[in-house]
């Protein structure tokens, strides 16, 4: 099995909402698994 690791780095991080919309589209591909996440509401990031 090749195992490929991504940090995507997205400019939202004060609403929860659209992050974890933002997760569930990446997870509808198979093989694809969200396996950690943050937000960071100061930088308005999450990663």
């Amino acid at each position: 099995m090749k195992l490929v690791e991504s940090v995507p780095n997205f400019s939202e991080g004060r609403r929860e909402d659209v992050v974890k919309e933002i997760i569930a589209e990446a997870e509808k591909y198979q093989g694809v698994w969200v396996l950690d996440w943050s937000m960071d509401p100061d930088h308005n990031r999450s990663v």
